[in-house]
């Protein structure tokens, strides 16, 4: 059973699974609860119950469908392509039937860690066979052609709204981190400093200050290490683009415009199918320029831009390096 729910890779995925002669049956849900959602409970759980299912297969790791799986003794498997998987995965993806498949090596030590026995490291992959079939237009060709091209969202600041509430000294703290991780890829600082007494002392007072729910209180350092990690990426990425825009014509699509990149054209992303595909080829340079919490695994955008055939620029990824050529696949 494909467990569908509008996926980017949706149609790649069963595709393949097909490609391999398995048999399979899509069940497709939009989500109201991702962990209780009694609905799907109800219904998924009468559909794999009627029996011919060996497994149930989905893009992401989803506790509602994981508990259906474990409740009828049907593995699920789940192809992760989020970084960082949501916290709120646990005990899910503990179960004996969970079988979860993570890109990024960290990530999958970190869940491997928290008890998942059947977690495994595995790298994205994209349908190559589809791609190559995608042609370019002449009219689309000079619509979509740029000099610089980057696609992905800006992680707008909800740290600057947290540093509020923070003493001067607390947030020039937590500030000199984050310029810090600036200087390299990989490894997070974050993950060393600072400190639990320092995390506790700004848990506290962001907790009298009603910011947190009870989830992000349980689970503190990952919830705290991911807004930093989101403001650091969205200082990588204004800096870049802006930078670059002095001198290039750079395009950056995304979910919305960000005020602090100004006059630089904006669009809105592509249809991830064809026109996005369409738009790495045509481009001349497409930028990768990571998610801060991806610190070894390819990103899918770093493997959407090869597959389409146009020309990568990245940052460094240790699993990159492992799996591609620098000077020949990317730059």
């Amino acid at each position: 059973m494909c467990f569908e729910w509008h996926a980017f890779s949706q149609d790649d995925l069963e595709d393949v699974i097909a490609e391999f002669g398995i048999e399979f049956d899509t069940f497709s849900y939009r989500f109201k609860g991702v962990i209780d959602d009694p609905y799907l409970y109800r219904n998924f759980k009468n559909i794999l119950s009627s029996g011919g299912y060996d497994a149930v297969i989905s893009w992401n790791f989803w506790p509602v469908v994981a508990q259906v799986c474990y409740d009828v003794s049907i593995p699920y498997i789940a192809w992760v392509y989020d970084c960082p998987i949501s916290y709120r995965v646990v005990p899910w993806i503990t179960y004996p039937t969970s079988y979860t498949f993570i890109f990024d090596r960290s990530e999958h030590k970190k869940y491997k860690d928290l008890g998942a026995k059947n977690a495994y490291h595995l790298p994205l992959a994209v349908n190559t066979k589809r791609i190559d079939g995608i042609t370019v237009s002449e009219d689309e060709e000079k619509e979509l052609a740029a000099e610089i091209s980057f696609l992905g969202t800006m992680y707008e600041s909800e740290y600057l709204g947290y540093a509020d509430a923070l003493t001067k000294w607390e947030r020039g703290y937590l500030d000199a981190c984050i310029r810090a991780q600036g200087e390299f890829f990989g490894d997070l600082i974050f993950n060393e400093v600072p400190d639990d007494k320092f995390l506790y002392t700004i848990m506290d007072r962001w907790n009298s200050e009603g910011v947190l729910d009870s989830k992000d209180r349980e689970n503190f350092a990952l919830w705290f290490r991911t807004i930093i990690s989101r403001e650091r990426t969205h200082r990588d990425r204004v800096s870049i683009i802006k930078n670059l825009a002095k001198k290039h014509d750079v395009r950056y699509y995304s979910y919305s415009h960000c005020p602090e990149l100004g006059e630089v054209n904006f669009h809105n992303p592509l249809n991830y199918h064809e026109d996005m595909f369409k738009m790495f080829r045509t481009t001349k340079i497409n930028l990768n320029i990571n998610y801060r919490l991806i610190t070894k695994g390819i990103s899918l955008r770093a493997l959407d831009v090869m597959a389409a055939g146009g020309f990568l620029l990245s940052n460094v990824q240790e699993e990159m390096l492992e799996n591609f050529k620098p000077g020949v696949d990317f730059a």
